[in-house]
């Protein structure tokens, strides 16, 4: 928080946020704590800030993560689509998926 406060960013945007599906998350879900063997999902490690949030928390996290570890500044662009196809997910609410971006982007 006092990183938050002394950097001055505005966070006033954020005010609106949207509804909550409120499930099970795994809070750190990014591509170091999720171990493939092949081409299949084995597993997923450090489970340290799991608990109740949106789902879009960890889907932002997670599509963050893999512009982050690949270098890949397109990574939205090219890989989301991909990322919820396999998900499973086909209706997308680009809007929490904005808010959550937003969110993340405050905290460095």
């Amino acid at each position: 928080m006092k990183q938050l406060h002394e950097g001055g960013k505005d966070a006033s945007h954020l005010s609106d946020r949207p509804k909550e599906s409120l499930v099970f998350t795994h809070g750190d879900y990014c591509l170091p704590n999720i171990i493939i063997d092949g081409q299949e999902l084995s597993g997923i490690i450090d489970w340290d800030y799991a608990g109740l949030a949106d789902p879009y928390a960890d889907f932002t996290s997670c599509i963050w993560s893999m512009g982050y570890n690949y270098g890949l500044e397109e990574t939205a662009e090219r890989w989301e689509p991909y990322f919820f196809m396999v998900y499973g997910l086909e209706d997308v609410d680009v809007g929490k998926l904005a808010y959550y971006r937003q969110l993340m982007d405050l905290f460095p």
